[in-house]
């Protein structure tokens, strides 16, 4: 009677198999997580874009009015008058200075509340809600927050910060400030994604 011979793998291969295998998880997982981290922030892109439109489109609808005269320098200077939203890691924000009128209404009218009601309001008839920042890293001219800021010129500028955008007092033009340095820089991160 002749014997049967059985041929399996022997401990050294399945050690090998197993060393192949995991060499192969430990390349993916960075290049995986790479590739999470980029479709974060392109939902935070998309966002921005869809924001800036809302301004754009407000500002030339009529919704949106500034002041016959106004100082404005985008980036130096002064950040006298403008309509922001910003969004942070635990929400969206909205701002206007005190001479805008939106949708008919300025902060004074209000008392000092309805201009960001109103920013937010025209932001919600179009569809937009609040949303908050994506993006996990701040690494590689990532964001921790970012915001769109229509400037009485008509002109529209996407811009994020490394860290979370301090709306602070809105009195004596802190935020103001605040503002201007960010706009100082020539492109924020954000500004580097979407290759302005």
């Amino acid at each position: 009677m002749k014997k049967r011979y059985q041929k399996g793998f022997t401990l050294a291969e399945l050690l090998i198999v197993v060393a192949i295998i995991a060499v192969l998880v430990s390349i993916s997982i960075p290049i995986f997580t790479s590739q999470l981290e980029k479709s974060r922030r392109a939902v935070d892109l998309s966002n921005a874009r869809n924001m800036k439109s809302i301004l754009m489109n407000s500002y030339a609808g009529g919704t949106i009015q500034f002041p016959k005269k106004t100082e404005n320098v985008v980036g130096a200077g002064t950040v006298s008058t403008y309509v922001a939203a910003i969004v942070r890691r635990d929400g969206t924000y909205y701002r206007a200075s005190g001479s805008v009128l939106v949708d008919g209404g300025n902060w004074e009218a209000d008392h000092g509340n309805g201009d960001y009601a109103r920013v937010r309001k025209l932001f919600e008839n179009t569809g937009f809600s609040a949303t908050k920042v994506h993006a996990k890293s701040t690494k590689n001219e990532g964001w921790a927050s970012y915001g769109v800021v229509l400037f009485s010129d008509g002109s529209c500028r996407i811009f994020s910060s490394e860290s979370d955008i301090d709306l602070g007092d809105s009195s004596g033009g802190v935020f103001e400030k605040k503002l201007e340095n960010i706009l100082s820089t020539n492109q924020t991160g954000i500004e580097k994604a979407m290759g302005n």
